[in-house]
């Protein structure tokens, strides 16, 4: 069946945003980010190559002050806040998950409101080497694990999977943007790289703990949808219900 991403506006679940160049995955990101900022949740977006088009969709921006960030967010609840970093900052960003972790636990000691959404985007870049000891991967399966219980958000954008470690996979939803070709074979490459054919068909069915949202995309035949041939309602409006 077909979903619509934008049904995941309502949802606080951790979310990982996978899709190729071009595809559109960060700009989703980002009108997701203003979404959560209108829920009346603190929005940081996180990323290490931004591109000048994005900066003016935030309230507030800063490179590489990880501390600077951070007070904003705290101390501005009502301000979307932007934070680049350099390749050569990256180990940064798992000095500021952990320092937001910290930071929730706290407030939900004190039985405080501390709802906050965080975007990593570019998580090849963040994360050194793909290590999974790396400070920045370590930090990203610890938020990936503790969060949801102190009222974070963690939404994790990259190009395929195999830069994200399972942890942080397997705590949330997972978004596909325009799969190439909309076919098996690119599904397989950009999200399951170490999988068959027929693995994914069974992997698909076997773990609902994935809602899996393709731009386009038919997971029951495995082909693509194109947008507009989706159902629509009598007056023209496009409807979301399933094929």
């Amino acid at each position: 069946m077909t979903w619509n991403p934008m049904n995941l506006l309502e949802t606080e679940k951790h979310l990982t945003i996978l899709g190729g160049t071009r595809s559109g995955k960060t700009n989703f990101a980002i009108y997701y980010a203003r979404a959560k900022l209108q829920q009346n949740r603190r929005v940081l977006f996180v990323t290490a190559k931004p591109e000048a088009a994005y900066r003016s969709m935030f309230d507030e921006r800063f490179v590489n002050d990880v501390d600077k960030a951070m007070e904003s967010m705290i101390k501005q609840p009502k301000k979307s806040v932007l934070l680049e970093l350099d390749i050569e900052q990256a180990d940064e960003a798992g000095r500021l998950l952990n320092g937001i972790g910290e930071w929730l636990r706290m407030k939900m000691e004190k039985g405080e409101d501390s709802k906050v959404t965080v975007f990593v985007d570019e998580i090849s870049l963040l994360v050194k080497n793909k290590a999974d000891t790396s400070d920045t991967n370590v930090a990203l399966t610890r938020a990936a694990a503790t969060w949801s219980a102190y009222g974070g958000q963690l939404v994790s954008v990259a190009q395929r999977s195999a830069m994200i470690h399972h942890t942080v996979l397997t705590q949330g939803d997972l978004v596909l943007f325009r799969v190439p070709k909309g076919d098996l074979k690119s599904l397989s490459m950009i999200a399951y790289p170490d999988m068959k054919d027929e693995e994914i068909t069974t992997y698909l069915d076997n773990y609902q703990y994935h809602s899996i949202y393709v731009d386009g995309f038919d997971l029951r035949y495995m082909k693509p949808v194109a947008l507009q041939e989706k159902n629509r309602s009598k007056d023209g409006i496009p409807d979301d219900s399933p094929p």
